[in-house]
């Protein structure tokens, strides 16, 4: 065959192949160069070739963002398919390579967008599970805002769950730490700004908005703006906390958010801030009540005190029983009402309600004895506990006032 032109080529074939299989260092040479060739010509080769041949996280990602703008489809489709095969520690540099896009290069942003999106949200779902399965305390896998949340709320599994509703509107609040008084005011000021403007767009608010706010008022403390908290106030009174409330593995971080934030209020915030509590069926509602009722605002609004009283009524307990009785000698009216006489229906005749009387009904109340006796009209109501109605009595019956005053108080005295 080697006089055999024909021969002889077919001869020269073999031997190169026999030449080349026997030097594999040579075939993957020969490989890795048609591949180079081919990415530097434009041409496409395989889907799998980089990834089989050459580390994709060792490539510059600009040259391949740069080949999300070529003209040819199969090289567009080529480098996001190797974009996506990136991991989230290359996150930095995508984002800055998206920055880098002009605004006419709608497709390689809309393509360079999504693969950081992706890689954004399993990063953070990873993160998430990590963070909510961790009985460390301490421990925040990067949601560094858990360590002041964490303070102020306390640190269980289920106030993990409300901190990271935050996440999607207020991401900083999640990411970052509040690492002073000063900074949780200023931001708690920029929230309340965000929901007024809501508000005058008829736009409403919704739970990530007032747990933002509720948050920062609780680690901003005793460093407070009184038009904040009055605004405030309004805007908890009407907040969607309702399904945070109703389930049992929110309701207790919420309420600690909501005390914190109670105590630090001035005075004139509070009687919104009661209305709110006994409405949401809050405990914190005789809190509220005796800050109320140890201020010197109470004499002056004797509507209030009764809202105070029935609180304590329907949210205090024993131990409250002092404070209440302090309330016995002060004849002050709080209530009055014209009705009819006993003896004449067709007469007039005017009922009232002094400071003391309310006190009796709920010190009895709170001692656990029946003061249905002593106060025969009482009516009860699910929301306040009792109809003011209950306490009224004919002006002109100041000796019974005076007489059962005087056996309650002779018989706790033998107590």
């Amino acid at each position: 065959m080697a006089n055999d032109k024909h021969g002889v080529r077919v001869t020269k074939q073999i031997s190169m192949a026999n030449m080349t299989y026997s030097h594999p260092s040579r075939l993957g040479a020969v490989f890795l160069a048609a591949c180079f060739g081919a990415w530097i010509l434009g041409i496409s080769c395989p889907s799998n070739c980089f990834a089989q041949n050459e580390s994709v996280a060792d490539r510059k990602i600009a040259e391949l963002v740069s080949r999300l703008s070529s003209s040819e489809f199969a090289v567009r489709e080529l480098a996001t398919e190797q974009l996506s095969l990136l991991d989230d520690k290359r996150l930095p540099e995508l984002e800055l390579a998206f920055k880098g896009l002009a605004k006419d290069e709608l497709e390689a942003r809309i393509r360079l967008g999504g693969i950081v999106a992706k890689l954004k949200s399993d990063r953070l779902e990873f993160q998430t599970k990590r963070f909510l399965r961790s009985t460390d305390p301490e421990e925040s896998f990067g949601f560094d805002g858990w360590r002041s949340f964490s303070r102020v709320a306390g640190n269980s599994r289920n106030s993990k769950k409300l901190f990271l509703k935050m996440t999607e509107a207020y991401p900083a609040l999640v990411f970052e730490e509040l690492k002073g008084k000063k900074e949780a005011l200023d931001k708690a000021k920029e929230i309340a700004t965000s929901i007024s403007q809501k508000l005058q767009n008829l736009a409403g608010y919704e739970i990530p908005d007032t747990l933002a706010l509720l948050y920062c008022f609780n680690v901003a403390g005793d460093l407070t703006d009184r038009s904040l908290e009055r605004f405030s106030a309004r805007v908890f009174n009407f907040s969607p906390f309702g399904p945070f409330l109703l389930d049992p593995q929110f309701r207790k971080s919420l309420e600690r958010l909501l005390a914190g934030w109670s105590m630090q209020l001035d005075v004139s915030a509070l009687p919104q801030c009661l209305s709110m509590f006994v409405e949401k069926d809050f405990a914190l509602a005789s809190d509220v009540a005796r800050k109320l009722l140890a201020s010197e605002q109470i004499k002056s609004e004797p509507l209030l005190f009764v809202r105070s009283m029935q609180a304590v009524y329907r949210f205090g307990t024993k131990a409250d029983l002092p404070f209440v009785e302090k309330w016995l000698d002060d004849k002050s009216l709080c209530l009055d009402e014209l009705g009819q006489g006993f003896s004449n229906p067709l007469a007039q005749e005017m009922y009232t309600a002094e400071y003391r009387d309310v006190a009796l009904l709920v010190a009895m109340h709170l001692a656990g004895e029946d003061f249905m006796p002593t106060f025969p009209k009482f009516q009860p109501t699910s929301l306040w506990g009792f109809r003011e109605e209950s306490v009224l009595l004919p002006s002109t019956q100041k000796e019974l006032r005076n007489r059962r005053i005087d056996e309650w108080k002779s018989k706790r005295k033998k107590e």
